[in-house]
């Protein structure tokens, strides 16, 4: 008698579902795999943007001084301030503030705002930071909190004694995610300014 091996259905049945179960933790961990890398590059991308707008702000502060005579720093400059008025090398003001959510610089001023006497009146704000992130909080401390090169005649001291001009950046933001929980970013640096008048 001639009998033939093969597999029953049971067996092709299981061998199936086996299969089956197989292929799907294959593609459920490979699916994974892409969330968390697309997660990745955004909180990547993300740290990166709020980077350069930290950076931009104190690559301005290093080359350039703060604008003591600025309106908003009347009365000498209390700890922190919410928006950074430079003069950079080239005695122009440069401002930072932050806006719903975005850092923006203003390097647009009317022609008076050039002449450091005069008021000075922003004609154009420019956003840094993009859409993808927040900026929660921008805290700006600025020691001395009068002006170091401000010499008072009458008794041959300078107003913000003798001290470097010093800026500590505090910077948090938001990165969305299109899939999974938003992510925290938080930074805080410190840097002297280059600029030195004695």
């Amino acid at each position: 008698m001639n009998k033939k091996n093969g597999f029953t259905l049971v067996e092709v049945l299981v061998a199936i579902a086996i299969f089956s179960t197989a292929i799907m933790v294959v593609f459920s961990i490979f699916v994974n795999s892409q969330n968390l890398q697309q997660r990745t590059l955004a909180i990547q991308r993300g740290q990166s943007d709020a980077r350069y707008a930290l950076e931009l702000m104190l690559k301005e502060f290093r080359l350039g001084e703060v604008d003591y005579e600025y309106s908003g720093y009347a009365g000498g400059i209390s700890s922190p301030v919410s928006e950074l008025s430079l003069r950079n090398n080239q005695g122009v003001p440069v401002r930072f503030k932050l806006e719903g959510g975005v850092i923006k610089i203003c390097n647009s001023f009317s022609q008076e705002g050039i002449n450091q006497n005069e008021s000075e009146s922003c004609t154009s704000w420019s956003a840094i930071t993009p859409t993808n992130i927040t900026i929660d909080r921008l805290d700006f401390y600025i020691d001395p909190e009068e002006d170091p090169y401000d010499l008072d005649e009458l008794t041959g001291l300078y107003a913000g004694g003798d001290k470097q001009e010093f800026l500590t950046i505090v910077l948090e933001s938001t990165v969305f995610q299109n899939k999974g929980d938003d992510y925290q970013v938080k930074f805080q640096t410190s840097v002297s300014s280059r600029v030195y008048k004695r």
